[in-house]
């Protein structure tokens, strides 16, 4: 058995707040360069919206799902 199958994260919930945190000001930080503008132009022309919405969700799950059942790695 690898070493790595022996990691365990064990987080505090001081470890997660400063975790929670620091998510929140990233996502903030990308948030804040949105304008009206940006929302306007994906709903002129979703094509592009909804392709990523569908790789997201549909193209990504499958690609990995497939890879799985073709390269079969240990748990």
């Amino acid at each position: 058995m690898n070493e790595i199958d022996q990691v365990t994260l064990n987080f505090s919930p001081e470890s997660l707040f400063v975790l929670n945190l620091s998510l929140g000001i990233i996502m903030f930080g990308v948030a804040i360069n949105l304008k009206v503008e940006d929302f306007i132009r994906v709903f002129k022309t979703p094509k592009s919206a909804f392709a990523g919405i569908i790789s997201q969700f549909i193209v990504l799950p499958a690609l990995t799902f497939l890879l799985i059942w073709i390269i079969e790695p240990r748990p």
